[in-house]
């Protein structure tokens, strides 16, 4: 008998002397049901850097969330309906919190909710903590709290949000990722890896846009065409795979299983609404558009932003992406290197005014130019039953930190569509305890006031995409495991930390339908 030495490199062999390498093997999955049918929903994260923003100019007067509600026994919130004033002709919620009445008209008001008082319970440094993952640099990840998948890469491998493979299962932008994920996604397995970002506007296009006129007939996929050697190598008992540990034989089932993925999204169909997007002519590239001559011109950054908008809306239309997450880590004010750039000037707002001020500033203008262009885009674009894309999405946006840089009580929450009538909207919802404040001196001259866990709104949104819980990252109803590593002065200082923590994986009140 003939003796086949097997390296520990080999390659899979099809018809035609089709090859295809596989990964190095040291010793020698499934798709869900089908979602109820009716319009998609997507899901959009944007976020800023840094934060530094106070409270009062963050937020409108809390006053006007005037019904209260009791949580957890002894926990009184309160919410009321969103009401604007203006001034100069802008619709006013907050000093950054405000825009013409072309773009925060009623229509968009009523699906806005504005959430004040989620707190992260520790510190964070430039991580992903705004879509549920520690990452190194937080205090838990320092501290040693497991890294986990962020919410919207659990929505994008999720049988509920997709009952198919889609082109892109979710759309990066930025340039530094926000998303984490299991190296192999399929099979939840490996390390947790940042998901990188596309950067260029018209890159990202070619991976979601399919023409909608006949093109040549689809070749065999990749893995048909090699599938007689995958099963010779895998082998049984009696075959050269024989030689191959269970490790191994794992390695090579995840390494096909990802290739039928890849497979599977390069031959996605498109909607029929496809054809109704018009090719960008625009080719902007972060590197060459935004960091070169334009750099710190609020005006240019508001235009780049605002073609990967069209991209996200684009992508929604066709049908070839439902998540999308854009991480911005520009100066929208213009003026910040004069007095140090942006990180100096967020790194000292909170005993420097004009620097707080101008922190205002950049913040609004990212609400005003990129937020609102996006929702009021997503808005005016048909969807199924008499609803628009945006009715049936959840887009929200969130900084950084809170109202000092990497201090994250009261981390913005400012949310857009009801994810499909999953949320009620039209709310300004004040999640802290108003009996309470902060103990501690970094507090003590603004009156901050503890309120509930940020990782309830990112259960919120898990929840209302219609993830089942065993999907979540633990299989058990939770997204995160372990508990994060709380430091001893925010331990003091937070008189209800106990409590919130158990508020952590349950559906914000008030605003769950």
């Amino acid at each position: 008998m003939t003796t086949r030495r097997i390296g520990r490199r080999m390659f899979l062999v099809g018809a035609g002397g089709f090859t295809l390498a596989v990964p190095f093997l040291p010793s020698l999955t499934r798709r869900g049901e089908a979602q109820t049918m009716g319009a998609p929903k997507r899901f959009v994260a944007l976020t800023t850097e840094h934060g530094g923003v106070h409270t009062a100019h963050m937020w409108p007067d809390e006053s006007l969330a005037d019904q209260p509600t009791t949580v957890m026994g002894q926990h009184t919130i309160h919410h009321g309906a969103l009401r604007p004033t203006m001034d100069s002709g802008d619709v006013v919620l907050s000093d950054v919190l405000r825009a013409s009445s072309a773009l925060l008209g009623p229509s968009v008001l009523s699906k806005m909710n504005l959430l004040r008082g989620l707190d992260v319970p520790w510190y964070c440094a430039h991580g992903s903590h705004m879509l549920g993952s520690y990452g190194p640099g937080s205090l838990a990840g320092d501290e040693g709290a497991p890294e986990t998948p962020s919410i919207d890469q659990i929505m994008a491998y999720s049988s509920s949000v997709y009952e198919t493979v889609p082109r892109r299962r979710s759309l990066g932008i930025g340039p530094s990722g926000l998303s984490t994920n299991w190296a192999s996604p399929e099979t939840r397995s490996g390390a947790i890896e940042t998901v990188p970002t596309t950067r260029g506007t018209r890159a990202l296009f070619d991976q979601i846009y399919v023409p909608t006129t006949p093109g040549p007939a689809p070749r065999a996929p990749v893995v048909d065409r090699v599938l007689e050697s995958y099963n010779r190598v895998r082998g049984g008992a009696h075959g050269p795979g024989a030689r191959l540990s269970t490790h191994d034989r794992d390695r090579l089932d995840d390494y096909m299983e990802r290739l039928r993925g890849i497979q599977a999204s390069m031959t996605a169909t498109v909607a029929a609404s496809c054809a109704d997007v018009t090719v960008p002519t625009e080719q902007w590239d972060s590197t060459d558009a935004v960091y070169g001559p334009h750099a710190n011109d609020p005006g240019t950054y508001g235009r780049f932003y605002q073609l990967y908008n069209d991209v996200i809306v684009a992508a929604f239309m066709c049908d070839s992406s439902r998540i999308a997450t854009m991480r911005c880590v520009d100066d929208f004010h213009g003026s910040m290197d004069s007095v140090g750039g942006f990180h100096e000037v967020a790194h000292t707002a909170n005993a420097q005014p004009e620097r707080e001020a101008m922190l205002q500033v950049t913040n609004r203008n990212f609400f005003q130019t990129v937020y609102l262009d996006l929702v009021n885009k997503l808005d005016s674009v048909p969807d199924v039953g008499g609803t628009t894309i945006l009715d049936n999405s959840l887009v929200m946006l969130t900084s950084e930190s809170g109202p000092d840089t990497h201090i994250n009580d009261s981390q913005p929450v400012v949310m857009a569509g009801s994810a499909g009538g999953a949320l009620r909207t039209g709310l300004y919802v004040d999640y802290r305890d108003r009996t309470l404040e902060f103990r501690g001196p970094q507090y003590a001259a603004n009156g901050r006031r503890p309120g509930l866990h940020y990782y309830g709104w990112l259960a919120t949104c898990l929840d209302a995409m219609g993830v089942p819980r065993d999907e979540w990252p633990n299989g058990a109803g939770q997204p995160y495991t372990g508990r994060a590593a709380i430091p001893g002065w925010l331990e003091t200082a937070h008189p209800r930390l106990d409590q919130i923590e158990a508020f952590s994986t349950s559906s914000l009140p008030v605003i769950t339908v």
